[in-house]
């Protein structure tokens, strides 16, 4: 009796919610105007939920230009880790950490942001005003690679990332907590958690700097940022946070663009070492290439998936599609790092004891994003043998052939024929689905 009671106070409690969400959107802000509808910067839009279903919703300007900013980070980060391992002479435990540090900090200046715009994002001058202030804190957190790879601590990059905390926890979350009473406790929830976890970050730098006590801190707060906004902020809510499934995948697949465009700046590296000197430099063309033909094929495979229509059909699995993108968009940097690499090497101006290690370097993150875009099929869609095959049998075949060929071939050489199993997994793609007359692959 006391369960079907229960039972049927939650179901007129969440008829009350909507009947009171409904009245709140008419009343409050009848038709929600953002600027990059109109053209005109607006002053002020309440922040009411945004509609869920609302049609060709695309990413804003300022959204874009945020992105931007943490592409600077990604560069940075991706030229340090570069110059780093040529000054150790390949991988170290501290160059890794570093690495892992430095893109968490990036990446997680970028989902936050992506989720409440999701739900939030009236454009509104006030909004503006607090995406530039989290500008501020991207861009302190690029200034501070440098000495995080040097050795002289996280102190910039964990001050950068306060900077960025405070504007998303007074100007988004609390800010949406008072104007949209219904969501009230799901947004005092998210900003309760930043803020503690934010703490717990600037306490981490007072304790002893030694590399064992920066990674039990890094993974202990790493695992709490992914694990208590989905445990915690999002669940046992009467009402929940709105999402936009196509907004989702737009606003997830620009990022993927963006670090894609920084392979191509590690390409274009190659190109120039090509021609340097005046002697056209044969390797460096055929690193260059290769480059270009490893990266259209995964920008292939992974755009090949409309993930806005599967996260409208699986809305549920939203935050666990977010999170596989953490170390898919690390295997971007990383594949651009092995690319940068593997240019300097052919210039012959630096050198390494491990020569096949920029293939290694190239081959993991190749390897690694098929896996990852196997995991996101698997989430949204469900167990497809054959594509699931194919790729893990892709993904091997890449480390298999780096580990086994380069060490008696060029750089160049191995690269070109990393492209090989890739261009089989894309025509075999293409043959399923035309069988099967589906495009989810």
């Amino acid at each position: 009796m006391g369960s079907a009671t229960a039972s049927a106070y939650r179901t007129v409690k969440t008829a009350e919610a909507s009947d009171l969400e409904q009245q709140l959107k008419v009343d409050t802000c009848p038709q929600p105007q953002r600027s990059s509808r109109t053209g005109v910067a607006r002053l002020y839009v309440p922040m009411i939920g945004l509609d869920p279903q609302e049609k060709n919703r695309r990413s804003t300007p300022m959204e874009l230009l945020y992105d931007l900013t943490v592409a600077v980070g990604a560069s940075t980060l991706s030229s340090e880790f570069t110059s780093a391992l040529l000054t150790a002479d390949g991988f170290t435990p501290f160059i890794s950490f570093t690495f892992f540090s430095t893109f968490l900090a990036m990446w997680q200046s970028w989902a936050p942001y992506v989720l409440f715009s999701s739900s939030y994002n009236v454009d509104d001058v006030l909004f503006r005003l607090a995406t530039l202030g989290q500008m501020v804190g991207v861009l302190l957190i690029s200034n501070g690679i440098h000495a995080e790879f040097t050795g002289g601590g996280y102190f910039r990059v964990v001050w950068g990332y306060v900077i960025i905390r405070v504007f998303h926890i007074f100007l988004f979350r609390v800010r949406a907590a008072i104007e949209d009473p219904l969501r009230r406790f799901n947004n005092l929830k998210h900003a309760g958690e930043l803020l503690v976890l934010q703490c717990l970050w600037v306490l981490s730098c007072y304790f002893e700097p030694t590399l064992e006590t920066a990674v039990a801190w890094t993974v202990t707060l790493a695992t709490l940022e992914f694990l208590l906004p989905a445990l915690f902020a999002e669940r046992n809510n009467l009402v929940p946070s709105p999402f936009h499934p196509h907004y989702s995948a737009d606003r997830h697949g620009e990022l993927t663009l963006i670090l894609c465009g920084e392979i191509i700046m590690s390409i274009s590296l190659a190109t120039s070492e090509a021609l340097d000197g005046g002697a056209l430099n044969t390797e460096s063309v055929k690193i260059a290439i290769a480059g270009l033909f490893l990266l259209f094929m995964l920008w292939w495979i992974y755009f090949s998936t409309p993930y806005g229509d599967m996260l409208e059909r699986n809305p549920t699995y939203r935050v666990i599609y977010c999170y596989i993108h953490f170390p898919l968009h690390a295997t971007l940097v990383l594949f651009s790092v092995g690319i940068d690499l593997a240019a300097r090497l052919s210039g012959g101006a630096d050198s390494l004891t491990n020569a096949n290690l920029p293939n290694m370097i190239v081959a993991v993150a190749v390897s690694a994003l098929l896996v990852f875009k196997f995991l996101l099929y698997v989430t949204l869609v469900g167990w497809n043998w054959k594509s699931i095959v194919s790729k893990l049998v892709a993904s091997l075949s890449v480390l298999l052939l780096a580990s086994l060929v380069g060490p008696l071939v060029s750089l160049g050489d191995t690269l070109l024929i990393l492209c090989v199993p890739l261009l089989l997994l894309i025509g075999f793609d293409l043959v399923s689905a035309a069988q099967n007359k589906t495009p989810f692959e």
